[in-house]
């Protein structure tokens, strides 16, 4: 009669010296002797996932739970499978189901709480890991699950400081350590998130995520080439992780490589549709290449995930106002900026902090050159959209640099920047008032008394006044003569400009508002 103890022995024996055929052969003759054998059930189910035999595996693990449902080591190595596959609602059955009968078990106390963060219940999660902490003090992987549960719910402080103590455990954690870097980045501690993430490729050259980590601080100190340079690195180790793909993109598009930044920002919303921040970012760059009708649809997308995100919104607006359509235009510029107005863009050691007045509509001076991001932090200030005593709460800055830059289109803004200038005791670059002399009209009083410059009429038509009296009247009225060239407000590049020769050609001229 076969000894079943001794032949599992021996499998196991041969299993783990690496002679899987002769290891096979004894694992089945046990379960040939005994169907039911609970450890012959359990041990040949390991082996057959160990082998991708994974359906096999299943089925073995499957009766192991149902032969000995009294065992806490049945239910988890099921729920481990079902944790790899993916199931995780099964898993975390199969987790509670072994701490019902043991628990303290340390492997069911871990993977409950990661099965729970992937299953998306932040919270439960949490409550798990802390469970695990409690009752397993000592153990890293308790630690280590607590502080990705902590990431995962955006908690970054209690994320660092959880994966310090796994740290502190097991100096060699590589997943801690990565843990570690996302979370010193998401507390805005970037230098730290470098080194940590540096310390992490030490350990393990071959770690996506810390390749990863790594690019995604280089991306935040304002480093975009050696950004992407990292991240590429991040992409060869996981080409199937999205967020690699989304932060690539975004360092080639601040690098204006916009075909690479496409490319990746493209894989992105592929591997992971409910990359909003990827739709969102693809539709920036498709715009500012041209492409209006692509760049709506990703915004529309990014939206569909989020209804506040506001450059989704920005870049719609944009779109709108190019196609003329101002009602739609001004929508989005409020569903943009309504909620938040003010937006911050931290230098890793700044020589300034610049307060930024612009406007939502167009006509804003270009500054990412004047002002390079990795040099002075950058407060970009939607004036027209600021609240009642927000003046005084500003954050702290060093100089006001007004880059509203287009008196023509100033009116919205006018009334706010002489507001804030009144009180404000900063020095101030662009002053709104010299500017507000190269108004279209004022041309002629600017520039009229220098010698050798002739300086052509110029009269600005309100819009109420051409709906009342029409263009020809205005015009006559304003003391121009024909042949005259008409243009919108604000437009620049020859856009709606046209030549009226004779009084008939101002009967074509269709204007939406002001010329």
């Amino acid at each position: 009669m076969l000894d079943i103890a001794e032949t599992l022995q021996a499998a196991l024996g041969r299993h783990q010296a690496g002679a899987r055929d002769e290891a096979e052969t004894l694992y089945r003759r046990a379960l040939d002797a005994d169907p039911r054998e609970p450890t012959a059930l359990y041990l040949y189910g390991l082996f057959n996932f160990e082998a991708g035999r994974i359906d096999t595996a299943n089925e073995l693990l499957s009766t192991v739970v149902k032969v000995r449902p009294d065992k806490a080591e049945s239910h988890v190595a099921l729920a481990n499978l079902c944790y790899w596959r993916g199931r995780h609602a099964e898993a975390v059955g199969g987790y509670r189901r072994a701490l019902a009968i043991q628990p303290d078990h340390p492997v069911a106390l871990v993977n409950l709480a990661g099965a729970l963060r992937d299953q998306g219940e932040f919270d439960a999660a949490l409550g798990a890991a802390r469970d695990a902490v409690q009752r397993l003090p000592d153990d890293p992987g308790a630690w280590r699950t607590l502080g990705g549960a902590l990431a995962a719910a955006g908690r970054a402080g209690e994320a660092i400081e959880a994966c310090g103590a796994v740290i502190r455990l097991a100096p060699g954690d590589l997943p801690a350590r990565n843990t570690l870097a996302l979370a010193l980045l998401d507390a805005g501690r970037i230098d730290e998130a470098l080194e940590t993430a540096e310390q992490a490729i030490a350990l393990d050259a071959s770690s996506a995520e810390a390749w990863f980590a790594k690019g995604c601080a280089l991306l935040a100190l304002r480093r975009p080439a050696e950004a992407a340079e990292i991240l590429e690195q991040a992409v060869a180790l996981d080409p199937e992780r999205g967020g690699a793909h989304l932060s690539l993109g975004n360092a080639y598009a601040e690098l204006e490589r916009a075909n690479l930044a496409v490319e990746h920002l493209s894989q992105a919303v592929t591997l992971d549709p409910s990359l909003k921040e990827a739709h969102a970012s693809l539709g920036s760059v498709l715009y500012r290449c041209g492409e209006a009708a692509m760049a709506e649809s990703y915004c529309w997308l990014a939206l569909a995930a989020d209804p506040d995100m506001t450059v989704a919104h920005q870049n719609l607006a944009a779109i709108h106002a190019d196609r003329g359509e101002q009602a739609q235009a001004r929508h989005h510029r409020d569903m943009a900026y309504r909620r938040q107005n003010l937006f911050v863009e931290t230098a890793p050691r700044p020589e300034a902090r610049v307060l930024i007045l612009t406007t939502s509509e167009s006509g804003n001076i270009p500054h990412k050159y004047l002002l390079p991001a990795d040099r002075y932090t950058r407060m970009n200030w939607f004036i027209e959209y600021a609240s009642e005593g927000q003046a005084a709460a500003l954050p702290a800055h060093d100089v006001v640099f007004n880059i509203i830059g287009d008196p023509d289109l100033s009116a919205a803004t006018d009334e706010a920047v002489a507001g804030f200038l009144a009180v404000s005791t900063r020095s101030l670059l662009n002053d709104p008032a010299k500017v507000a002399a190269t108004r279209r009209d004022r041309i002629p009083a600017l520039l009229g008394g220098l010698d050798g410059v002739v300086a052509p009429k110029v009269a600005r038509l309100e819009a109420a006044a051409i709906a009342i009296g029409g263009l020809g009247p205005c015009i006559e009225a304003a003391g121009v003569s024909l042949p005259a060239l008409v243009r919108p407000i604000g437009s620049h590049g020859g856009k709606g400009l046209v030549l009226a020769r004779k009084p008939f050609d101002l009967e074509d001229i269709e204007l939406e508002g002001a010329a």
